[in-house]
């Protein structure tokens, strides 16, 4: 964090130099335009530009202006990543597929881009002297590196976009579902009895949409369900059994579901409107022609007089996935600090994301930091108690397998000196911070001031 700091301070200087030198030579470029002009003009204009000599030459103006438009971009740059690390920028060059890291090719390309960018700033004063040219190109450069810099974000964290539109989605989708649900309960029964006609917009429905007579075969479908299910034309699926198109276990016993509701409307019509079937939606797997499943949402009514079904499909493949992929990295992170995390250690001990978010503590460090449950300390940043000490990420960053001596400031505000020694979790993105109290051997042994 020293470095960091150090380095932050000395392209902040950099840059400020760079920025005075990229005016003067600019403003050698309008002594020079004006000069150009009449003599009496040239005049009247120098004294109120008070600029720079206009003895300096095209050639020098223009490698005043490229190299100091260099310098302004690498310090932007490089100040950059002081903030990130160089650590992060390696790795966001990298992703994990299937256990095994590679080369994450978006990220690589974007970085050489700049880089070409930077060396063209750089040699601009070589292609060009001509001042209107100059000042295009350096509009260019800025412009494309801004581009690259929003590009770069999105493809770093395009996981984590993706991730929280999937939860957003999902949460959209129960929330409907949900009054679906409620509503349909409260359906009157001569609602329900629509006609297939009554199916207002069969095609353009974004649901895939089936309508089979009691005794599951299948008489119309729409546009949708066509694509859904994978079949080139409609009359493919029309006349065969809804078993058909039910994967998993469901497709061997889905005629004896269809006889079994058939006798029971026939026999019973007032259980129509005390079916837990009808106007409800349920999660299953279907089958498309190909023979591949895929997770759907389904609901079903009755139309034509309670003699025909109609089936509503919605297709759940990206929702399901991702949240089970989101339920699944959560679960393996949690079990991971559960490991770590001991309440019956001798030292206290905390883990922490990589922004230094305390994640869990154990019983320990509770007791030795003065507080009264763990659930205080869970949501707290380290810097809390390490103040001073991890106001940079890199702190936890580059501190694995290390250990320091470090000043804990507990709840009351009192001090304690601790040796602190902490590693990275394998396979996630949590840091476990081991913490011991110097106090009881204070007295026999002499502290080292940094590192141990």
């Amino acid at each position: 964090s020293y470095l960091s700091g150090m380095s932050f301070s000395m392209l902040n200087q950099l840059l400020s130099m760079s920025l005075i030198i990229m005016g003067l030579s600019y403003k050698v470029f309008l002594l020079n335009v004006l000069k150009e002009e009449e003599e009496s003009a040239y005049n009247e204009k120098t004294r109120a530009l008070a600029g720079p000599s206009s003895d300096i030459n095209k050639s020098v103006a223009a490698a005043f202006y490229s190299g100091s438009l260099f310098v302004v971009i690498a310090s932007l740059e490089l100040t950059t990543l002081t903030h990130a690390g160089s650590r992060a920028f390696v790795d966001d060059m990298w992703r994990t597929d299937g256990g095994s890291k590679k080369l994450y090719w978006p990220v690589i390309v974007i970085n050489l881009l700049k880089l070409g960018l930077t060396l063209f700033a750089l040699t601009l004063w070589v292609w060009t002297v001509d001042p209107d040219v100059l000042t295009l190109c350096g509009f260019v450069v800025v412009i494309s590196l801004t581009a690259t810099r929003v590009l770069n974000f999105f493809f770093v964290h395009q996981k984590a976009m993706i991730d929280e539109a999937a939860a957003r989605l999902t949460e959209r989708f129960m929330s409907i579902t949900t009054a679906s649900r409620h509503e349909s309960d409260t359906l009157p029964k001569l609602q329900r009895r629509q006609t297939i006609d009554d199916l207002t917009g069969l095609n353009s429905s974004f649901d895939g949409i089936i309508v089979a007579d009691l005794n599951g075969v299948i008489s119309t479908v729409n546009d949708t369900a066509r694509e859904l299910f994978r079949y080139e034309t409609k009359e493919e699926i029309i006349g065969k059994n809804l078993s058909v198109l039910c994967g998993g276990s469901d497709g061997k016993r889905h005629d004896g579901y269809v006889k079994a509701f058939k006798k029971k409307i026939l026999d019973d019509p007032s259980s129509v409107s005390k079916s837990k079937v009808l106007g409800r939606q349920r999660m299953l797997h279907a089958c498309r022609a190909d023979g591949t499943e895929f997770p759907c949402v389904i609901g079903i009514k009755l139309v034509s007089n309670n003699t025909m079904i109609a089936g509503y499909i919605r297709d759940m493949t990206g929702v399901v996935s991702t949240e089970q992929k989101r339920v699944s990295v959560g679960m393996r992170i949690n079990e991971a600090i559960d490991k770590v995390v001991d309440d019956h250690a001798y030292d206290a001990i905390i883990a922490t994301d990589r922004g230094g978010k305390i994640q869990k503590v154990n019983a320990i460090a509770v007791t030795e930091f003065g507080y009264d449950s763990k659930d205080e300390l869970v949501g707290m940043n380290l810097s809390v108690l390490m103040h001073g000490a991890v106001d940079h990420p890199e702190f936890l960053l580059d501190s694995h397998g290390k250990q320091r001596v470090i000043s804990i400031t507990r709840k009351d505000e009192s001090e304690m000196q601790c040796i602190v020694a902490t590693r990275n979790i394998k396979g996630t993105p949590i840091v476990a911070s081991y913490i011991r109290n110097l106090h009881p051997v204070k007295s026999s042994i002499k502290l080292p001031s940094k590192e141990v």
